[in-house]
């Protein structure tokens, strides 16, 4: 019985060790971030719904996306936007990190949901990422996510289709 009271500590042990080194490595990689951060170029928050620095998309393009998340945004409440870049610019950064810094310092969606949503497109790059507020991770899971980039965007860039 003895052996078996201390194997269960033993594990509870382990398992507390684990959480604890789980933590630090957190708190580290949060560290790291808001270092990087600081010493970041972060763009300004975009003032449309649609922001292409990069030059890829036709104005009418552009304009009838405007167009659409308008009227989504009229609708729902809820807040997407496209931004096209050529390149994150720091190649010691991820693009999971660039793009979490973006949306948190661009604060899109309303606070109370945190129902925002950016598309970030790196034309350079040849990436697609999406970032969306815990308000809608419900509605738009990373797996339905994932397949709009595979399926329907990265086909189409590929292509040459911007628009």
């Amino acid at each position: 019985m003895a052996g078996v009271r201390r194997a269960a500590a033993v594990e509870a042990s382990n398992a507390a060790l684990l959480v604890s080194a789980f933590i630090f490595a957190s708190l580290l990689v949060m560290y790291d971030l808001e270092l990087r951060k600081k010493s970041m170029n972060i763009p300004p928050r975009p003032t449309e719904w649609v922001t292409d620095v990069s030059g890829v998309l036709s104005p009418g393009f552009v304009q009838q996306q405007r167009n659409k998340l308008e009227g989504w945004h009229e609708d729902t409440g809820h807040r997407l936007l496209v931004y096209v870049t050529p390149t994150i610019g720091d190649p010691a950064l991820s693009y999971d990190a660039y793009t979490r810094v973006l949306f948190d310092s661009w604060g899109v969606g309303r606070v109370p949901q945190h129902d925002g949503v950016v598309l970030f497109i790196f034309t350079a790059d040849d990436m697609r990422w999406v970032r969306v507020g815990w308000g809608l991770m419900a509605a738009l899971p990373d797996e339905e996510v994932t397949r709009i980039c595979v399926e329907v965007i990265k086909p189409l860039i590929h292509q040459n289709e911007w628009d």
